[in-house]
C-alpha cells in the first residue's frame, strides 16, 4: 500500500506549487489545480484515483506530456523562453520515463523549482489524506488483500494469554485477535488486549484497554496498540515477535515490546513478551477471563516463567526461529 514513484513525480510536476506553471501559463492570478488539469487534459476522477495509487498508464503519461507542450507552443513567451520552457519539458519528460529506481524524486522536484520542503509536504498530504499513519499494517481493499487478510486471521486468529516482563515480574494480560476490518482504503486485522493496572486505586477498574492490529511481514508479527479513551498522556505499546511455532498443542510467540511505564515520569520500558494461543476449547472461557485474567505474576511464578522463556529462546536459537528476544 504505497504512493507508486511515477505517480509521486507527476503529481509534483502538476502541483500549483510548481513554479514552472506560473511561467507556463502567464497567469495574472494564482494558478489553481483545476487549471492546471485542465491543460494537461486530465479529468478530475483520474487525478483523484493518481493520489490514491492507481498506477499511471505509459501511454496517458505521454499524453499528458503532449497536452502541456501543445499549450506551451500555443501562447506567446519573450525571445527564446518557449523553447527553454520545452527543453524543460523534455527533460522532465526524460526522468519520468527512467527505468525504476531512476533519479531521486527530490531531484526532479529542483528541475520544475520546487524545495524539497515543499515536496515532501505535498506528497505527505495526499498520503495521509486518503491512508492510515501506518500504511504497511493495511491490506489491499481488493480481492488479493482480502484473500491475504482472511488467510492471516485464520491462522492468528483468536484468543491469546500474553506475558510481558516487567523487571523481576511479569504483567499476565488478555488478548484476543478479533477479524479483519476494512478502514480508510484497506483491510486491517483488529486486535484488542487488556493489561493489568500495577497500583490499582480504589474504583479504578483491574486493566486498561487497548486497540490494535496485527500485520504479518517476512518472519515476523508486528503488534501495535493504542490505549482506548485517549488521554493527554499518550500510551501505546508496540511489540515484534516471531511467527509462532507450535508447542503443547499451542501456538506459542516470544518477542520484544516497547512502551512506557504507568509511572507519572512514563518512563520508557523494554523487555521480553510471550503469547500462548487458547485451543479451541478454551476459547469460550476466555470470553470471561479477559474480564478477569489480567493481572501481576510475582515470586515462584514468575520464576517458572522465566525458565519457560529462557527454554523457549533456547529453542528457537537452534531452529533459527527468532532473534528478537535475544
Amino acid at each position: 500500500m504505497s504512493l507508486p514513484k511515477k505517480n509521486k513525480i507527476m503529481i509534483l510536476f502538476l502541483s500549483p506549487k510548481s513554479r514552472w506553471w506560473n511561467r507556463i501559463l502567464k497567469s495574472p492570478r494564482g494558478i489553481k489545480q483545476v487549471d492546471i488539469l485542465a491543460e494537461a487534459d486530465i479529468a478530475a476522477a483520474t487525478w483523484h484515483y493518481w493520489k490514491l495509487g492507481r498506477p499511471i498508464d505509459e501511454g496517458f503519461a505521454e499524453e499528458v506530456f503532449r497536452a502541456v507542450e501543445n499549450t506551451i507552443k500555443a501562447k506567446q513567451y519573450g525571445p527564446g523562453e518557449k523553447e527553454q520552457i520545452l527543453d524543460r519539458i523534455e527533460e522532465i519528460r526524460d526522468v519520468y520515463f527512467l527505468p525504476e529506481p531512476g533519479e531521486h524524486l527530490y531531484d526532479t522536484a529542483r528541475r520544475f523549482g520546487m524545495d524539497i520542503s515543499t515536496a515532501q509536504q505535498i506528497i505527505d498530504n495526499i498520503i495521509y489524506d486518503h491512508w492510515p499513519v501506518f500504511p504497511s499494517l493495511l491490506y489491499p481493499a481488493d480481492q488479493t488483500g482480502r484473500a491475504q487478510a482472511s488467510q492471516r486471521l485464520a491462522a492468528y486468529g483468536g484468543a491469546y494469554r500474553m506475558w510481558m516482563r516487567r523487571g523481576s515480574e511479569w504483567l499476565l494480560c488478555g488478548l484476543r485477535v478479533r477479524y479483519v476490518l476494512k478502514i480508510r482504503r484497506g483491510l486491517v486485522i483488529r486486535c484488542k488486549l487488556n493489561v493489568p493496572i500495577i497500583n490499582r486505586e480504589p474504583n479504578y477498574p483491574p486493566y486498561w484497554e487497548y486497540d490494535g492490529f496485527l500485520r504479518v511481514l517476512s518472519n515476523k508479527v508486528f503488534w501495535m496498540f493504542e490505549k482506548r479513551n485517549y488521554s493527554h498522556r499518550g500510551d501505546y505499546i508496540h511489540f515484534i515477535t516471531d511467527i509462532g511455532e507450535v508447542l503443547e498443542q499451542r501456538m506459542t510467540f516470544v518477542g520484544t515490546y516497547l512502551t512506557t511505564g504507568q509511572d507519572t515520569d512514563q518512563t520508557i520500558v523494554s523487555s521480553d513478551v510471550m503469547l500462548r494461543r487458547l485451543r479451541e476449547e478454551e476459547v469460550s472461557k476466555m470470553e470471561e477471563e479477559m474480564h478477569s485474567l489480567a493481572s501481576i505474576v510475582r515470586g515462584a511464578a514468575a520464576h517458572d516463567l522465566d525458565r519457560q522463556l529462557d527454554a523457549l529462546k533456547t529453542a528457537r536459537r537452534r531452529s533459527g526461529l527468532s532473534d528478537v528476544a535475544e
